[in-house]
C-alpha cells in the first residue's frame, strides 16, 4: 500500500485517542488501519523514508541528537514546498504516518533504538498497573498523534518535530525580520542548534502563542544556548519571566536583534542566579 496522499478519517483518530484503547497493538511490526479508515487527498506532500542509527559508543543524547538532525533534513528537504501550517495543524496527517509509514521508526527513536522495550511494555498493557497504563496512554497521545493546536503537540511528536523545528529555524535570516545579521553558510545552523537544546526547544514553543514569533524565538535559542544560561532552573526562570514581559511589553512586534538581547540581559540581571 502506497501511504503517501493519505490522512486518517475523523473516526479512525478518535478511536486511536480513545481513553480506552487498548494498547496491546502496538507490540506490532505493523498497526491495523483499514482501507475504510483513510481518507484518499492530493495535498499532502509523499513524506520520504526515515530511518534512526544508534551508535553505541555514544551516550543517547548524542544519538537522539544525530538521528534528530538528520532526519530532519531529510524529511523537510523532501516536503517543505508543498507544506504549510494548514495542513500541518491537521492532527489526521501526523498520526496517520506515526501508525502507518514512521511507526517503528517512532519506536525506535522513543527508545534510542530499542523498539523492543517498548513493544514489551504494549504486550503487557492488559495486566499493567494504572500507572504503567497512565504512561503508555500518554505515550500513544504525545509520539504517535498530535492535536489541532498549531504547534504546542508538535514538538512532542516524533515526526512532527522534524518539520516544525527547520520550519522555524531553516535560513533565518532571509525568511524572518531583522534576522539579518545571522547569515550563515549552512542553512540548517539554527536548526541544529535548537535541536541540541531540545529542553529550551520545548519550554520555549510549547507557550501558546510562541511560535508566531519566529525572529524572537531564534534570538532566544542563540542566547540560551550560551554555556552558562543552559541550566533547566534559570532557562524556566527566564522564560516564564519573558513570557510574563510579553503579556504587557510585546517587544517583538518592532524586532530589532540588538535590542531583544539588551531586553534579555536586562532580565537575566533581575533574576537571582
Amino acid at each position: 500500500m502506497n501511504f503517501d496522499y493519505k490522512i486518517l478519517k475523523n473516526e479512525k483518530y478518535k478511536s486511536i485517542k480513545k481513553d480506552d484503547a487498548d494498547l496491546s497493538y502496538y507490540q506490532y511490526e505493523t498497526f491495523n488501519i483499514d482501507d475504510t479508515e483513510i481518507e484518499n487527498t492530493d495535498k499532502i506532500p509523499v513524506f520520504p523514508d526515515l530511518n534512526y542509527l544508534k551508535d553505541d559508543s555514544r551516550k543517547v543524547d548524542e544519538n537522539v541528537f544525530d538521528n534528530e538532525i538528520r532526519n530532519s533534513k531529510i524529511l523537510y528537504e523532501a516536503i517543505n514546498e508543498d507544506m504549510n501550517w494548514i495542513k500541518a495543524s491537521n492532527s489526521n496527517l501526523w498520526t496517520y504516518l506515526c501508525h502507518t509509514k514512521y511507526f517503528n521508526y517512532v519506536k525506535e527513536r522513543h527508545e534510542n533504538g530499542n523498539k523492543e522495550k517498548l513493544n514489551k511494555r504494549f504486550s503487557n498493557f492488559s495486566n499493567a498497573d494504572d500507572k504503567e497504563k497512565k504512561s503508555l496512554r500518554r505515550l500513544v497521545s504525545r509520539r504517535f498523534c498530535t492535536n489541532n493546536d498549531n504547534g504546542y503537540s508538535l514538538t512532542w511528536n516524533h515526526i512532527g518535530r522534524l518539520w516544525l523545528v527547520p520550519e522555524l529555524t531553516y535560513k533565518c535570516w532571509e525568511r524572518f525580520e531583522g534576522l539579518e545579521a545571522l547569515k550563515h553558510d549552512d542553512p540548517y545552523h539554527y536548526t541544529e542548534l535548537a535541536f541540541k537544546h531540545q529542553g529550551l526547544l520545548f519550554d520555549w514553543y510549547q507557550r501558546p502563542g510562541a511560535i508566531s514569533f519566529r525572529s524572537f524565538g531564534i534570538a532566544l535559542i542563540i542566547y540560551l544556548s550560551k554555556n552558562e544560561r543552559r541550566k533547566v532552573d534559570f532557562r524556566r526562570s527566564f522564560l516564564k519571566a519573558v513570557y510574563c514581559n510579553l503579556a504587557v511589553n510585546p517587544v517583538y512586534l518592532d524586532f530589532n536583534l540588538d535590542r531583544t538581547f539588551e531586553y534579555f540581559d536586562d532580565i537575566t540581571k533581575k533574576l537571582s542566579f
